[in-house]
């Protein structure tokens, strides 16, 4: 049997090793947190120009996050899939 000394030692080396790893985890949580960061300030502009873009190019939309417009996204690729497979401009859906 392990005596208390060696028990405490164990004790103290699997803080120390839990230390460190959680050490080491919250220093990957910050790099990724400081990559997302990166991420949304280079994608936020070009998501502000594609909406500034859409607004003034269809009217009719009014931004990319829109569910109406995602649904006449898909109508219109609906419409242009149909007309690769039948080019029969009757079957389209009119908007």
């Amino acid at each position: 049997m392990s005596t208390v000394a060696e028990l405490h030692q164990q004790l103290e080396t699997l803080k120390k090793r839990n230390g460190d790893e959680i050490a080491q985890a919250t220093k990957e949580v910050e790099r990724l947190q400081k990559e997302l960061e990166d991420i949304a300030a280079i994608t936020e502009p070009i998501e502000k120009e594609i909406n500034e873009l859409q607004r003034q190019c269809m009217p009719g939309r009014r931004n990319r996050n829109d569910s109406k417009s995602s649904n006449s996204g898909a109508s219109i690729l609906s419409n242009v899939m149909l007309g690769l497979v039948d080019p029969n401009d009757g079957k389209c859906k009119k908007r």
